[in-house]
């Protein structure tokens, strides 16, 4: 805070009660050395947004010594949905010497939106990483008669995650610089992007502001879970599945979609899927080499070692956190489990749902699961697809790979980077 005369948030003050699915923060920042440009708005370490600081006033000139007409008002808009319902948002001053000086943090909380529409289904939510096994696991899940999964391999049909995220970008506050703009969102036929028209003029009078930061995202949010039961409903008949109860899709990192998952559906259910961390990324390099391209989020030039001090490392630790945050109501898998004791890992998951986990039922899951591809109505696939997915022809050959292929720098490296992650989900660091 050295490098600034002063950040003060005028609107909302201390214990402002408000109920709006959007903060809408007015205040103003001057730098000592280097005027102040911009207010960054960040959650969890992540960018949401950037407001210019620009016009002057008189009372903050006198009160800090500049001249009358110094920049220094910003009007910062910030969507909460998709974030916790009790969030901390952190404002960092950009300065025109390019620095950034953390300056304020603005804890928010909210009630979980009120769609008013009651879901036939509820989610099924697979967290997990690249290369950890959730192919197989979503099609174990695809093989029980209540769990509704797009049959078609490698199960990565995700259309919840979409009107989801339909939801929380067209619910977000103007963003002229970034997202939509007046003048111009009619040419783009690509892209709809956040209101041009909710800005900060609409929250000068208060019906028009309760429509746009409340009613508003709530119809949204019913329309969304509308669009979501009657997909996977129609998708159940097709598939000959007559009472179902769960719909599942993976969530991959990095992911927001389970905790506005967790806010909109009451009985949802979410499955961590997590592997040695240290196997998941020998199976990550040796499928990126063996393709011919990188994947997985690597960076490009990146060599090994950067790619797991960075990325990987980013993964488990995000990974870890998430359960972290939300084991007291969420399921633990590990891959290792799996393979080497299908039939209680299976069935403990099963029970965690609440749903038929007979021997009779949970064997013969196991079964249908377990085929090289899903031999059930719907069912589809490209055979390319399904002989490039596997680095191993035996999964129980996958389970400690990485003590069979590391050197000693593999070692170390993983546990400089994995070790506390690993800890976490109960694995021999």
């Amino acid at each position: 805070m050295e490098r600034l005369l002063g950040l003060v948030l005028d609107d909302p003050a201390p214990g402002t009660r408000r109920n709006l699915h959007v903060l809408h923060m007015v205040g103003w920042a001057v730098g000592r050395d280097s005027p102040a440009t911009a207010v960054e708005v960040l959650a969890n370490d992540r960018l949401l947004r950037t407001v210019p600081v620009r016009g002057g006033r008189a009372d903050v000139a006198a009160s800090v010594g500049v001249a009358p007409d110094t920049d220094c008002v910003f009007h910062a808009m910030v969507g909460l949905i998709g974030l916790k319902q009790d969030a901390e948002l952190r404002l960092r001053v950009v300065l025109e010497s390019g620095e950034r000086v953390d300056a304020a943090v603005v804890r928010v909380r909210r009630t979980a939106l009120d769609t008013g529409y009651e879901p036939v289904l509820a989610p099924l939510m697979v967290t997990t990483l690249g290369r950890s096994g959730s192919t197989w696991l979503m099609q174990l899940l695809a093989s029980h008669p209540s769990v509704v999964v797009f049959r078609r391999f490698p199960y990565e049909s995700t259309p919840a995650k979409y009107w989801l995220h339909m939801l929380r970008v067209l619910s977000e506050p103007a963003n002229l610089v970034e997202s939509a703009h007046p003048d111009t969102f009619h040419n783009n036929l690509w892209s709809v992007g956040n209101n041009p028209y909710h800005d900060d003029r609409v929250y000068e009078q208060v019906p028009l502001e309760t429509w746009f930061g409340q009613t508003y995202p709530e119809r949204l949010a019913a329309f969304s879970q509308r669009q979501i039961d009657d997909w996977y409903l129609t998708l159940a008949r097709t598939q000959v599945q007559l009472q179902p109860v769960y719909f599942a899709e993976k969530h991959m990192w990095p992911n927001y979609i389970p905790v506005l998952t967790w806010e909109l559906y009451p009985h949802a259910k979410e499955v961590f899927l997590v592997r040695d961390f240290r196997d998941m990324a020998r199976s990550i390099l040796a499928f990126d080499e063996r393709r011919g391209f990188a994947g997985f989020g690597r960076p490009e030039g990146a060599t090994d070692e950067e790619y797991m001090r960075g990325v990987l490392a980013d993964m488990a630790r995000d990974l870890h956190r998430s359960w972290q945050t939300r084991r007291d109501r969420a399921h633990l898998i590990r891959y290792e489990d799996l393979v080497l004791d299908s039939e209680s890992t299976m069935r403990g998951l099963l029970e965690y749902l609440e749903i038929d986990a007979s021997p009779e039922t949970t064997r013969r899951v196991i079964e249908q699961g377990s085929e090289q591809v899903l031999r059930l109505p719907g069912s589809g696939y490209e055979a390319t697809e399904v002989q490039a997915h596997r680095t191993v022809p035996d999964p129980r050959e996958s389970v400690g790979r990485w003590r069979r292929e590391a050197d000693d720098e593999f070692r170390r490296l993983s546990e400089e980077v994995f070790g506390e992650a690993l800890r976490g989900f109960g694995y021999d660091a």
